[in-house]
């Protein structure tokens, strides 16, 4: 079970880790201090979400479906943002808000064809 549970956080946190940092070069963060705050972003978000998921799943507290997980991911992106806007010390929210809702759609997207979660 303790196995299961570390893979079930690790391998998703890897793998987002690779899309998010792919997604931030794209927008054009390509230095080691702006790739080094996605991932630390990225190493307290994503694991936190999963384990809630998990959670979830095993105690049954709300319906799991797509609209739940949207309104997880949702928070998730905002939570980024605005850590990004901080960690950057970046007045151009929007532009931030943007590379937080992209990084987090494409991920979200491919861990649903990845996982086949639905």
């Amino acid at each position: 079970m303790q196995a299961n549970l570390i893979s079930s956080l690790v391998i998703p946190l890897i793998l987002t880790i690779i899309i998010e940092v792919f997604i931030a070069f794209l927008f054009g963060y390509k230095n080691k201090i702006s790739i080094l705050i996605i991932i630390l972003i990225n190493i307290i978000t994503n694991p936190i979400l999963n384990y809630l998921i998990i959670l979830n799943n095993s105690l049954d507290f709300v319906s799991y479906n797509l609209v739940t997980l949207s309104f997880m991911e949702y928070l998730v992106i905002f939570i980024e943002w605005r850590m990004l806007v901080y960690a950057l010390n970046n007045k151009c929210n929007k532009r931030l808000f943007l590379l937080s809702l992209t990084m987090n759609l494409v991920s979200f997207i491919l861990g649903i064809i990845l996982f086949r979660l639905y």
